[in-house]
């Protein structure tokens, strides 16, 4: 996931949550005040740490979820059809159309089966070995991606936390200011300090569940699909014989001798 990405959601998220805020907080009119009452308690009443901070963040945490729930999906890490065409070319010994469809494909099983296939002529055990290590490099690359969903699942809760502690303090600030004035506190005083105290927890809560959660989830489905792969791979490479592997060295040596050129 490259920084620029990253930087654009949350930008937007941003944009998104602040402007609306602007724009609700100053156009108020006839019919909207359950709308404005609902939107005040649980955004406005949280203060800038809310609206300016967690709920662009839990924009952004949507935002990873649905794209991590397009890139792991199943079918698209374990393409079916290529590995039926893989399997296909395996068994008729064509080794170099299987070659050409590993080589085209730069999906995760794409470079799995590249990566064993490249190593096959040296001995099986290298190839399986090759397999094995492209698999982790390839998951573990997977794995990098959705750990922004757990950095953002740990963080926001100290955030809400942080805005939990501020809360308190103003609403402590202002009951002694107001003994200091030799007044009695009325509720409303300190609903501010209160507000902000509950409702930036709640929003820490809100972001980490799901990040959290989907964070396991991808990672469960991650792992499962990275042992298939390499399962069904593997599978595939110890089924080829001599004259394959006699072929798969005349290709490579020919791409390394036309690397060199």
């Amino acid at each position: 996931m490259s920084g620029t990405k990253i930087y654009g959601w949350l930008i937007s998220g941003w944009i998104l949550s602040v402007v609306p805020t602007v724009v609700i907080a100053q156009t108020p009119g006839a019919g909207e005040t359950v709308s404005i009452d609902y939107f005040q308690r649980f955004v406005r009443d949280g203060g800038f740490i809310t609206w300016g901070i967690l709920i662009p963040l839990s924009m952004i945490t949507l935002a990873l979820i649905l794209d991590h729930a397009w890139r792991t999906r199943s079918s698209r890490l374990l393409n079916k059809d290529l590995l039926h065409d893989i399997s296909g070319a395996m068994r008729r010994g064509d080794v170099r159309a299987a070659w050409d469809f590993a080589h085209q494909d730069e999906t995760f099983l794409g470079e799995v089966v590249s990566r064993g296939l490249k190593s096959l002529p040296t001995s099986h055990e290298a190839a399986e070995y090759a397999i094995i290590e492209a698999t982790e490099e390839q998951a573990t690359k997977l794995l990098g991606r959705i750990e922004y969903l757990n950095i953002i699942g740990n963080v926001s809760p100290m955030i809400g936390l942080f805005g939990t502690v501020y809360g308190i303090i103003l609403a402590f600030n202002t009951l002694s200011e107001v003994a200091q004035q030799g007044g009695v506190t009325r509720a409303d005083q300190l609903a501010e300090g209160i507000s902000i105290a509950l409702v930036t927890t709640f929003w820490g809560l809100i972001i980490a569940i799901p990040a959290l959660g989907m964070y396991g989830l991808f990672r469960n489905r991650i792992d499962a699909v990275s042992a298939q792969a390499a399962s069904r791979v593997l599978e595939m490479i110890r089924n080829v014989d001599a004259a394959a592997v006699a072929e798969l060295r005349d290709m490579t040596q020919k791409n390394e001798d036309a690397e060199t050129i």
